[in-house]
């Protein structure tokens, strides 16, 4: 099953950077390989809140809604999103860190039938978009 796990400092705090973080609208802003994120509920951030993602694939755009599985401010955030080629898990743990605060950020792909077959090939291709996206997050969280 692909998985990438990384951790990235923030030298906001770890309410800012959870708040930040738990927007999930604004995850284009740090990742290049999302074309667009849209909130689909309105309110406060909750368990079945959703988002609209566009991910932009080597085959062309990838719609997925991710929902919030999980929450619990300000530590951590859980998103699933699901497609005929796999699913995938976002968890999002946020730790005071001194004045900052540390990202643990994991990603977990269940890929569906023929997919699994691919999955060397999957594993290769989401390191290199979430090593991407972990370069525009660290960007991002530092301040100055």
């Amino acid at each position: 099953m692909p998985r990438f796990r990384d951790t990235v400092p923030s030298s906001r705090s770890a309410e800012e950077t959870f708040a930040y973080l738990a927007a999930f609208e604004r995850v284009s802003e740090w990742d290049p390989s999302i074309e667009s994120s849209v909130r689909v509920d309105d309110g406060t951030l909750r368990v079945g809140s959703s988002f609209d993602v566009v991910v932009r694939m080597g085959s062309g755009p990838l719609a997925l809604r991710y929902t919030v599985t999980r929450l619990d401010p300000p530590r951590s955030i859980e998103l699933e999103a699901r497609s005929g080629r796999f699913d995938i898990l976002d968890a999002i743990h946020v730790e005071p860190a001194g004045d900052g605060a540390t990202v643990t950020y994991e990603t977990t792909l269940a890929t569906k039938g023929l997919w699994r077959l691919a999955s060397p090939l999957v594993q290769r291709a989401l390191d290199r978009l979430a090593a991407e996206a972990m370069t525009g997050l660290r960007r991002r969280l530092s301040v100055g």
